[in-house]
């Protein structure tokens, strides 16, 4: 598995030993890769994609060549999921 030095990698099994408040950030934040999860050294290193879904058919755009800004692709209405197409700016997609 190859593991990305700006994440922290902690086994599954050891998240499931912490206090439920602390388990649930792993849940939240964490990505889950095999019985690993990685998440962020510091909450504040969360970026746009933290918070958006995958979608074929997305609501916003990541924009690489600006530093990977993300912008709305049309209108969205309040509550509705933000979404992206993970593949044009991820290579682990």
């Amino acid at each position: 598995m190859h593991i990305d030095s700006t994440m922290v990698w902690i086994k599954d099994e050891e998240v499931q030993k912490l206090p439920e408040d602390i388990k649930k950030l792993y849940e939240v934040f964490g990505i889950l890769k095999g019985e690993y999860w990685g998440v962020p050294p510091n909450l504040n290193q969360l970026t746009p994609i933290w918070f958006l879904n995958n979608s074929e058919n997305p609501n916003m755009r990541c924009d690489i060549e600006k530093g990977y800004l993300f912008f709305a692709t049309r209108n969205i209405e309040p509550g509705e999921e933000l979404t992206a197409e993970w593949s044009t700016y991820s290579e682990d997609y």
